[in-house]
């Protein structure tokens, strides 16, 4: 590892210098795959937008390939969070570059043996490749399938869904079985029902904030779940009940009118659910106008068909 040393230090001062490592919040494994060759598009590549950072046996390793490598040993927050080049921490760029040094030496030696021309590693290959354009080309394309009218008309429809409807806020202790629940309901008689949720519930979610709920509408939650708090005085602690996922005590901590969500918070949310239905009815309507057709019973014995 001595040499892959020198090349990270090298690299480190190479970014000290001024050579900006920046990581955007939509750059995913549809970006990083190996950089286009610039002869296929008849555009150059840019060295500023994809510098060499190494070279491997006299190959260069390009910014854009190390990326799905740094990506398996950090999140995409962490990888922003680091911003440039130099702030990326020296073991973790180190072992991206061993990663991909391996997997580049033994393709080599794949490819050398013929291994990558078996059918079966060939339609791995393709499989890999064929959902890399797809995720990349979908990313370019999903963003023009929704205009800010048709979030502003979904926001309008949800807004108008609320009226009439109540908002409900609980907390709950979700145990194992009754008699859990049973003993959980008497040491309520002493301590506060949040400190119990988060040293016993099972709910390891809402447990770890007393048990909050939050305040949601009905229809979302278990239906019978949802049967017991309505039943309840706002203040009140519930007897214990049994649901699909186990026994409950709960209590219910407010009951409202339903508000909906500012237009500025909500925007996002909507944009995303309309961007996944617009994009499967894409893909739906592209595969419709395929022509797919079914094999043969020649197809499937390898024979090639009789000539007419």
């Amino acid at each position: 590892m001595k040499t892959t040393r020198l090349l990270v230090i090298g690299i480190f001062v190479l970014g000290a210098a001024g050579l900006a490592y920046q990581f955007y919040p939509r750059q995913t494994i549809d970006e990083a795959s190996a950089p286009v060759d610039a002869a296929s598009t008849g555009t150059p590549a840019s060295n500023t937008d994809d510098p060499v950072l190494a070279r491997v046996n006299g190959t260069p390793v390009h910014k854009s390939e190390l990326i799905p490598y740094l990506q398996d040993l950090a999140s995409n927050e962490q990888l922003l969070q680091w911003g440039q080049l130099e702030s990326i921490p020296p073991e973790i760029f180190e072992t991206a570059l061993l990663n991909l040094t391996q997997d580049r030496l033994v393709r080599q030696l794949a490819d050398e043996a013929q291994i990558t021309r078996r059918p079966e590693v060939q339609a791995l290959m393709d499989k890999s490749s064929n959902r890399i354009a797809k995720l990349a080309y979908l990313d370019q394309l999903t963003p023009g399938l929704v205009d800010e009218a048709s979030i502003r008309q979904r926001y309008d429809e949800l807004v108008a869904s609320l009226q009439g409807k109540k908002e409900y806020r609980a907390r709950h202790i979700l145990l194992k079985d009754e008699q859990e629940a049973g003993t959980i309901l008497q040491a309520l008689e002493n301590r506060p029902f949040g400190e119990l949720a988060k040293l016993f519930s099972l709910d390891e979610n809402t447990g770890l904030r007393g048990g909050d709920l939050g305040y949601f509408l009905l229809g979302t939650l278990d239906e019978e779940f949802e049967s017991q708090l309505t039943r309840l005085e706002v203040g009140t602690v519930s007897r214990p009940f049994q649901t699909r996922f186990g026994w409950h005590v709960a209590i219910l901590d407010d009951v409202r009118d339903a508000r909906p969500m500012p237009f500025e918070q909500a925007a996002p949310i909507i944009r995303q659910q309309l961007e996944r239905q617009a994009t499967q009815a894409w893909l739906d309507q592209l595969v419709a106008k395929a022509d797919i057709e079914p094999a043969t019973a020649d197809d499937l014995q390898g024979r090639a068909p009789d000539a007419q």
